[in-house]
């Protein structure tokens, strides 16, 4: 069962033919063709709400303006043309009732059975209708200008077209950063690297310059002269390789 999510005012019904319906609907009426006669003769009572049977649209017809009539079984009532505008009809069962060019503007009709219902040329101005169950209703050239037909069930309902779109909304406020999350665990020491090669011994260098280590006095006894002098001998070492 599909059911119309959409907001207040979300279908109507094409009126540009709404005047030249009107005149025909005037004109099948005075011949009593455009509601046919009520079925019971009696005029019923409900609540403060007498029903006139065989309404009229230029005479005698059903008037219950602001009528309190929650929950009513109002089945094989002829309520062609009656006013009941601001009546309270929620939950009342008006299935197959010939609502024909009723007055229902700012009517209650929430969760309203109206299945099978005429509502061909009726006036639903500002009417509540969430919840209402319109399956298969008639509502060919009725006006449903603001009407709320919020999670109302419109299956093989006819005379109903989708309403203009409605502005874009406005873009929501971007939401605030958190705080920031705990610090992780420190990581684990990685493992020790293996240990290098020893490197290649060097090649052995030059030879070194020979060493001097001083010298060592000595006195000794000139021949050819008649004194003594002092001298020292050089010693040289040999530098040591390897």
């Amino acid at each position: 069962m599909t059911r119309n999510t959409d907001k207040p005012a979300a279908v109507r019904a094409s009126a540009t033919r709404r005047p030249v319906v009107l005149l025909f609907a005037v004109a099948l009426a005075a011949v009593g063709l455009g509601a046919p006669a009520s079925i019971a003769g009696a005029a019923p009572k409900h609540g403060t709400c007498t029903i006139v049977a065989n309404p009229e649209m230029l005479g005698r017809k059903t008037s219950c303006h602001g009528a309190k009539l929650p929950g009513e079984d109002l089945r094989d009532h002829n309520l062609s043309f009656a006013d009941l505008s601001g009546a309270d009809l929620s939950g009342a069962d008006l299935r197959n009732v010939n609502l024909f060019m009723a007055n229902l503007t700012s009517t209650n009709l929430t969760g309203a059975k109206l299945s099978g219902a005429n509502l061909g040329l009726a006036n639903l101005v500002t009417a509540n209708l969430e919840d209402a169950n319109l399956t298969g209703a008639d509502l060919r050239f009725a006006d449903v200008t603001r009407a709320n037909f919020t999670d109302a069930v419109l299956d093989g309902a006819s005379g109903l077209a989708p309403g203009p779109k409605g502005p874009r909304g406005q873009r929501g406020l971007q939401g605030t950063q958190g705080n920031p999350g705990p610090v992780g665990p420190r990581g684990s020491q990685g493992d020790r690297g293996p240990r290098g090669h020893q490197g290649d011994r060097g090649e052995p260098g030059p030879p070194g310059r020979d060493g001097f280590m001083g010298c060592t006095l000595h006195d000794h006894f000139d021949a050819f002269g008649d004194f003594t002098h002092s001298d020292c001998a050089e010693i040289h070492v040999p530098p040591v390789i390897g």
